[in-house]
């Protein structure tokens, strides 16, 4: 057995099998020289908080195009796409939500815009004070904050794993990194800067895209044909395995389906693009309304990125498949799915080119973290002082120059100790669900409330009613997410058993089916379950193996004590695996991965090597070398031998049906109950 030590040594070859060469990092810090560089030179003037917040309404429309799709995609698409379609049964499903997002861009291009230039205004809680006052405003901006700290520390976490991929550094300090790079572009030049650094990060999004993908299908046998073929060959992924488009599952749980992409997603993409001032505030830097409503509609051709994403994650899955993985890069898979395309990077990318695209993650990243920073110091400042006033003084704008860059340090750092408290949260989630997932607390909220100061001209709008509204929202969510029940858990006041019991809850279950492994045991070929769960967030509880149709029969996980001439296994870091399973030896408890016992007569009967052998997110593997026992105990179910495997508490109803349901019932209490109402304010 690999004695305890082996945890560390492990731990560090993983890092120094991964680590870049002195090319690489001078291609790194070259670029965000550059970056700098050029944010530096195209910050123009910044004489008042409207060149500092709004880019003096000078840019061209092309340019907020691009930086709102650089936003949009960030590297939560680049990094988190390829991942989630990696798994095995990740699919182009996702790709539905594109047909939603496209009709609310048209939707906020059409309606949305000629409202936010009616009048000189910073942001949407502007218009809202126009519309129904200040009170309204303040209610707004408090779900901003919310929302931004809740779905904006996502992408810290997204340039953090690229970070932490290729350098010993701890995942700790690469936030703290990452955050200061971020504060330092925001002060530089405000909006002017934050835009022109987006514009790079696009066309670098592109290029590094393609070259991974014509890498790839140079890399794969039998090139792109190749990885259509074997592509479409994975059943567990869907009718057309990994090029399974449409979804057309009724199932509430289930987020990327046909009805909610028509449903749903257009009311997240309302807020996304009209309301949430993270993409809003572009609008605001426009010349006018009609290039204003150019650039959000334009925007929708961002979409080809996500379709160039996906189609990278398909190869990265098929190259794996071809070519295998090592056990350093399944040490890291375990981790996450996301790790999968900053690895691929660091391990086949020509010296250089990896350097130049793992920066332009990074560089990502920190774009959109200061143009999160730039719309929380705005929006800050806008509770404390009417920016919207002609009549400011020189003097003034100094003054407040100088308060606006104090909230963005302020923020800066607020953001990223927020982004380590959630990396210790979220589990296993794949980045892109969480991220979605996050936002489903405020989105709805925040939409409804916009959606009230419109119909202000022609209805009466009860405050009270409003707030009651958002409360009940947010609770709402609260109760069907899971980032609450998480905390209760790691903080010991619930079991995953209790939280899977809430009203609210169901036990996540996954039917594996019996295959051959790639291992033996004396010579006889091993047969076992593949568990291919896709983890939920927070402790993971593998506690059985249930055989379809038979509730009794249950193989219990036990802590096993085995010589070393049974096992071969590969021991990974405890603090990073908390998917894996404690084995207990002579010396102490390790950790290790895709392991499950299979007792009989109660004593142990083998274990096997699992990390290099089982899918990434995948817990376990019931082993055995007789497959006709194990047809004995698992009857068959459709012609095929599966086992179910319980993977811990999971949500009744998808994160994405949040968004048109809290947006309804803010909006219906606003109307419905009485007191407090507010009629248009006459300046509006």
């Amino acid at each position: 057995m690999t004695s305890a030590s082996a945890l560390s040594t492990l731990a560090t070859s993983a890092i120094n099998g991964l680590h870049f060469t002195w090319i690489d990092w001078f291609v790194v810090f070259g670029y965000l020289a550059l970056t700098t560089w050029v944010g530096h030179v195209m910050r123009g003037k910044q004489a008042t908080i409207r060149d500092f917040f709004l880019a003096g309404r000078t840019l061209p429309w092309q340019a907020v195009s691009g930086s709102i799709i650089a936003t949009e995609i960030s590297g939560v698409t680049f990094i988190g796409v390829p991942g989630m379609i990696y798994a095995l049964n990740g699919n182009w499903t996702y790709l539905q939500w594109a047909i939603g997002s496209i009709i609310a861009r048209c939707l906020v291009g059409m309606f949305f815009v000629k409202f936010y230039y009616e009048k000189e205004i910073y942001s949407p809680y502007d218009f809202m004070a126009n519309r129904l006052g200040a009170g309204l405003k303040r209610l707004a901006t408090g779900l901003f904050f919310l929302g931004s700290i809740l779905g904006q520390s996502v992408r810290v976490l997204v340039a953090a794993l690229a970070l932490d991929a290729v350098t010993p550094m701890s995942f700790t300090t690469c936030i703290w990194i990452i955050g200061a790079f971020a504060i330092v572009w925001t002060l530089m030049g405000g909006m002017q800067t934050v835009i022109w650094t987006d514009v790079m990060q696009f066309f670098l999004f592109v290029i590094g895209g393609v070259l991974a993908l014509v890498w790839m299908i140079h890399a794969i046998p039998g090139g792109w044909a190749g990885i259509v073929d074997a592509g479409k060959a994975v059943p567990e992924a869907g009718a057309n395995g990994k090029f399974t488009l449409f979804s057309f599952v009724t199932d509430p749980k289930v987020e990327f389906t046909l009805w909610v992409a028509l449903i749903a997603v257009p009311f997240q993409n309302m807020f996304a693009f009209g309301v949430d001032q993270l993409s809003a505030q572009r609008m605001f830097c426009c010349r006018g309304e009609h290039d204003a409503r150019k650039a959000i509609i334009w925007s929708s051709f961002g979409q080809l990125i996500t379709v160039l994403m996906m189609t990278v994650g398909v190869s990265l899955f098929v190259f794996y498949q071809t070519t295998g993985s090592t056990s350093i890069e399944a040490w890291k898979f375990a981790q996450s799915g996301d790790y999968v395309f900053p690895v691929w990077i660091t391990s086949e990318l020509p010296i250089g080119v990896r350097g130049l695209i793992l920066a332009g993650i990074f560089a990502a990243a920190i774009s959109s973290l200061d143009s999160i920073l730039a719309a929380l110091s705005q929006t800050t400042l806008s509770l404390f002082v009417d920016t919207t006033d002609e009549h400011v003084s020189d003097g003034d704008h100094h003054h407040l120059l100088r308060w606006s860059r104090i909230l963005v340090v302020t923020w800066g750092l607020g953001l990223s100790a927020f982004a380590i408290v959630l990396d210790q949260l979220r589990g296993n989630v794949n980045m892109v669900q969480l991220a979605f997932g996050m936002i489903a607390y405020t989105t709805g909220p925040m939409l409804g409330l916009f959606f009230a100061s419109l119909l202000a001209k022609t209805r009466r709008v009860s405050m009270i009613g409003l707030t009651i509204g958002v409360i009940a929202s947010v609770a709402i969510v609260a109760c069907f997410r899971m980032e609450v029940w998480t905390i209760a858990q790691k903080t010991g006041h619930m079991s995953a058993k209790d939280v899977a019991g809430l009203p609210t809850m169901t036990e996540k279950k996954t039917a594996s089916p019996l295959v051959q492994l790639d291992a033996s045991f004396n010579g006889e070929a091993l047969y076992g379950y593949h568990v291919t769960a896709e983890l939920p967030s927070g402790e993971l509880t593998v506690d059985s193996i249930e055989p379809i149709g038979s509730e009794d029969a249950k193989h219990q996980i036990a802590k096993l004590t085995a010589p070393d001439t049974l096992l071969s296994i590969e021991v990974i870091d405890k603090a990073k695996a908390l998917e894996s399973l404690p084995l207990v030896t002579e010396d102490a408890p390790l950790w290790i991965k895709g392991v499950i016992s299979r007792t009989t007569d109660g004593t142990p009967r083998l274990l096997v090597k699992g990390a290099a052998n089982i899918a990434p997110a995948t817990p376990d593997a019931a082993i055995t070398s007789d497959p006709e026992e194990l047809r004995q105990l698992l009857p068959h179910l459709d012609g095929q031998h599966r086992a179910i495997v319980t993977t811990g508490p999971t949500p009744k109803i998808g994160f994405a049906w949040f968004y048109p349901l809290t947006t309804l019932l803010t909006l219906g209490c606003g109307l419905l109950i009485p007191g407090g109402h507010s009629k248009m304010r006459e300046s509006a």
